[in-house]
């Protein structure tokens, strides 16, 4: 199983947005990215998934 690297994860994340996409729009969904994997880290640590 290949583990994406983050700047793997980067790239694809970045190819997902319209080509218009200013600073704004990577950096939030950047961070709504971190997001969601830190709370489903989070909840795989306290065993509830």
């Amino acid at each position: 199983m290949h583990t994406a690297t983050i700047k793997e994860t980067a790239h694809q994340l970045i190819d997902q947005l319209p080509d218009d996409a200013g600073w704004e729009k990577v950096l939030y969904t950047s961070q709504v990215r971190h997001d969601i994997e830190a709370g489903l880290w989070q909840t795989l640590q306290l065993g509830a998934l």
